[in-house]
């Protein structure tokens, strides 16, 4: 099957005389020439992307580790009263999305860059009651 393909380009590259046999040459070197650039493009689209998600996630982590290094070393009342405030903020955002129910914030400081994940805990509960009115056998 190989040899079968090696062969017909082989006779299309034979020199033969006449006009067809140049513009298929032609046509073939244009055809491998356009196929060359369209996958450099091709790469180098994809390399960008890749180093634009790549620099999004560490900045994003750079965000989440960063903090105001005044607030985490002043032991004052104030730090608790922003903290406070940012947490009473947080929590009448979230008591304002449809399906929330009542809801307990804690926002803490740290220096570390350790990224701690969290889980959503879902608490649902459903009440039905059924009253049938004729008794069925």
């Amino acid at each position: 099957m190989i040899k079968e393909k090696i062969q017909k380009i082989k006779d299309i590259l034979k020199i033969k005389d006449g006009e067809d046999n140049k513009k298929k040459i032609e046509n073939l070197v244009i055809f491998i020439v356009i196929l060359i650039i369209t996958i450099i493009m091709i790469n180098t689209i994809w390399n960008k992307d890749n180093k634009n998600n790549e620099k999004v996630l560490t900045d994003t982590d750079k965000i989440l580790a960063k903090t105001d290094t005044n607030k985490i070393t002043d032991t004052s009342g104030n730090n608790n009263e922003s903290n406070n405030e940012l947490e009473e903020k947080l929590k009448n955002i979230l008591k304002k999305i449809d399906g929330v129910g009542n809801v307990e914030v804690l926002i803490t400081y740290s220096e570390s860059n350790q990224i701690l994940a969290m889980y959503n805990e879902d608490n649902t509960k459903n009440d039905t009651e059924e009253k049938d009115t004729r008794r069925r056998k």
